[in-house]
Parts: structure tokens; C-alpha cells; sequence
């Protein structure tokens, strides 16, 4: 069942649609609208926050709904204005890093991650994130922990990186780390995330 969720953000009347039990995720992602000036945006208004990229709407009544990418269909073209899979993604993501206790950089849903061809289904594998090309790169790599070589050109493959949701979507979760950060993954359970000073911090 699908509710919605109204909060006033600085003299502006929010509202988003979310599954029934979420209503504090809801009211929590709402607060986040605070440090915005919302009463002079105009209608179809979008703004990035972490992954996702929301887009603010008009209604009669001068409220604003507020719709997220659909990313169980067309993330890239569509949206929806059920944001319950949305905000669980930033919650998710936002959770890693506070374990760490560190600052976040976002990768943006339709960035592009290279991977070794068919690692996703490999039972040890690792994602390391390196400085981002151009503003399609995510700079995150998934590789085979115990590759015998670098791969050739021919054996990498890009997907974007809403596309993890559908293939591999445990992973989602760390896209949020810093540059020159590493997890290693085996069978599904995360064995070392090494920061940038070749720290593993699960010691």
C-alpha cells in the first residue's frame, strides 16, 4: 500500500509517496530539504541528491510533489513518484559511510562502471574506485580478486550503475565510498574495505 508523506519545508508544503510502514524514512529524506530556498523553483525543478536525481513538481495548490527515477523500469527517461526504493538506496549507502565515519562521494545512478565480463556471478570479487574519467564515470571497477593477469579491452564490459540494482544489487551499497577505496567480496559476505592509505578498516 502506497501512502503519502507531508512535511512544510520552509514555508513550502512537501509531499512524497512511499510504501506504508516507511513514513519516518519519509519525513527523515524530507528534512534533508532544509538548507533550500523552495518557494521560487520552478516546476519540474531537479535536484541531485546522492544517487538519485529528484525532480520537484507543481500541484494547485502550491505543494510540491516530489518524483525519483524508475529505476525498476526506465530510470534514465522515467520517473515515479513512489520513492520508496529511492530513499532505501540513500539510506543504504549513507549507512556504510557512517560506519566508517567518513564523507561520501556520490555516484550518480546512470554513471558507468567497467567490469570484468561475467564477475558478477564470480563467487570472490573486488570494486575499487579510482579518479572518474568525465562525468559519466563513476570511477569504480569490479574485477576478479584472483585474476592471473590484468584484463585485456576485450574482456571488460560497462553497465551503468542502476543497472547493479538488477544484476548484483548488495553492491549498490558501497557505491557511495570515496576515491581509491577498495571492498573485497567473497561469497556474498564483504572480507576488507581498505581505504586510501591501504588501511583495511573492518580491522
Amino acid at each position: 500500500m502506497i501512502i503519502t508523506v507531508k512535511k512544510k519545508i520552509n514555508h513550502t508544503m512537501l509531499e512524497v509517496k512511499v510504501a506504508k510502514g516507511f513514513e519516518r524514512n519519509a519525513e527523515a529524506f524530507l528534512e534533508g530539504f532544509r538548507q533550500i530556498r523552495l518557494d521560487n523553483l520552478p516546476d519540474g525543478y531537479k535536484i541531485q541528491i546522492g544517487w538519485s536525481i529528484f525532480t520537484l513538481k507543481n500541484n494547485p495548490d502550491h505543494s510540491k510533489s516530489i518524483f525519483a527515477p524508475d529505476y525498476i523500469h526506465d530510470p534514465i527517461h522515467q520517473v515515479i513518484d513512489d520513492l520508496t526504493l529511492a530513499i532505501q538506496i540513500q539510506e543504504k549507502q549513507f549507512g556504510f559511510l557512517q560506519s566508517f565515519h567518513i564523507e561520501g562521494e556520490a555516484t550518480v545512478f546512470y554513471s558507468r562502471i567497467v567490469c570484468a565480463k561475467n564477475v558478477l556471478s564470480a563467487d570472490k570479487i573486488y570494486l575499487h574506485r579510482t579518479e572518474k574519467s568525465d562525468k559519466y564515470d563513476s570511477g569504480w571497477y569490479i574485477g576478479y580478486v584472483n585474476a592471473a593477469a590484468p584484463p585485456t579491452p576485450n574482456e571488460l564490459e560497462s553497465i551503468y550503475a542502476f543497472e547493479l540494482l538488477y544484476q548484483k544489487p548488495s553492491l549498490v551499497k558501497f557505491l557511495a565510498l570515496p576515491t581509491d577505496w577498495i571492498v573485497i567480496i567473497e561469497n556474498d559476505a564483504v572480507t576488507a574495505v581498505v581505504d586510501s592509505d591501504n588501511q583495511n578498516r573492518l580491522q
